[in-house]
């Protein structure tokens, strides 16, 4: 379990999801997981802890994702990998972003169309100073490991993100102050960079809690087999 989230639900956490709690990140990160597993080539999803981290490294928290190695030429080659594997092999990079201690927002870094886009389901009509400060250090931090690489890479450079816009795009607002993780994992789902691919509300959303649970339950990528079936025993009584 990568800190400070990831990617394992408790009992607890997915009860949170069908009594309109607060949704912990692991819960974000199994279902985005669940996601990637299938058709998702076009872009990648990030965890819900690395942004935070890229946050902490910015202000010399943390120097490196890569601590855990003591070894320099190890270190170069896993921010290669990220970058080209992560960052830029898709259209697309899916940034699930915790702000203000209290809300979930959804950052995409869009590569064909060179642009930081933010979808906030909570959103005002523009982005309060605080919320681009973040997303603009999480660019530079993003910038930081591109140079890192492109230092290394004797083939063709990476382009430096550094400049990039950071754009806001409307999305269906939410009317509680719950549900801010779910509409996190409906924008990775339908928001195709461009438009909408799926029209969904606040209804809907409050509607597909207990799919989301299921769904996370029985994923092909959830491991916990004997679960699994437990669950389908207790079911077939009732």
């Amino acid at each position: 379990m990568p800190p400070p989230d990831g990617d394992i639900c408790t009992p607890s956490m997915l009860h949170a999801v069908l009594t309109f709690k607060w949704l912990h990140g692991a819960i974000i990160n199994a279902y985005c997981k669940h996601l990637q597993h299938r058709d998702f080539s076009d872009h990648y999803i990030s965890t819900t802890w690395f942004p935070k981290f890229m946050l902490s490294r910015a202000r010399g928290e943390t120097k490196s994702v890569n601590d855990l190695d003591s070894e320099h030429v190890t270190k170069k080659t896993k921010v290669i990998a990220r970058v080209m594997d992560e960052y830029f092999r898709r259209d697309k990079a899916h940034f699930p972003m915790h702000v203000n201690d209290n809300h979930w927002i959804t950052i995409v870094m869009h590569t064909v169309k060179e642009e930081f886009q933010v979808l906030d389901s909570n959103s005002k009509g523009a982005i309060s100073q605080r919320i681009r400060n973040m997303i603009a250090t999480l660019r530079a931090e993003i910038s930081k490991d591109i140079m890192e690489a492109n230092s290394t890479l004797e083939s063709k450079k990476i382009s430096d993100v550094s400049s990039w816009p950071i754009n806001e795009y409307k999305m269906p607002r939410q009317n509680d102050g719950v549900s801010c993780g779910l509409f996190v994992m409906w924008c990775i789902k339908y928001w195709d960079g461009d438009r909408w691919t799926y029209e969904f509300d606040q209804e809907e959303i409050n509607e597909s809690r207990p799919r989301i649970v299921a769904e996370i339950i029985f994923s092909k990528v959830n491991k916990l087999e004997k679960v699994k079936m437990k669950i389908v025993k207790i079911m077939e009584k009732e």
